[in-house]
């Protein structure tokens, strides 16, 4: 029997995880924001960005004027990553003192994919609701939302 390959200490190897091997992601090209609601001097102007963290960074650098109490004002996105392959949306920023402020885009894709795809459950539902609401979502649509958990969101 060949032993070359085991530990040569009880200690040797001990508590120690492989790690699960690094996921390859299709990097973002560009993402586009325009904002469709708020200070009128500022709608329909495009902030274009190249990563998730910048366009974070610019919503958060704008969310001085978001609503802080009730409501909030709506921003259209469109991600195009390096292979073609684009994602459209719309964010309902709010100050970044609220909760559920929806300033990171890749968030509220990764959540919105989690739902779709049956990984995340929301507390306010049951677990028959959820199961009812996964059951019809179309088997194309939680694939698509699964391939971007697979390809495209860190």
């Amino acid at each position: 029997m060949d032993t070359s390959s085991e530990p040569t200490t009880p200690t040797e190897g001990a508590g120690q995880v492989s790690a699960a091997p690094k996921r390859e992601l299709i990097p973002v090209k560009e993402i586009t924001i325009t904002r469709r609601e708020g200070p009128r001097y500022k709608l329909g102007i495009v902030r274009t960005y190249h990563s998730f963290n910048d366009a974070h960074l610019g919503l958060l650098n704008e969310s001085y004027d978001f609503p802080a109490s009730g409501g909030y004002d709506k921003h259209d996105f469109t991600i195009t990553w390096a292979d073609g392959e684009t994602y459209e949306g719309r964010l309902d920023c709010k100050h970044p003192s609220c909760t559920n402020n929806d300033l990171s885009i890749n968030n509220h894709i990764k959540e919105m994919a989690l739902f779709v795809t049956g990984k995340a459950k929301p507390t306010h539902l049951t677990e028959r609701q959820y199961q009812g609401y996964i059951d019809n979502t179309p088997l194309k649509e939680r694939e698509e939302y699964q391939k971007l958990l697979d390809k495209y969101l860190p």
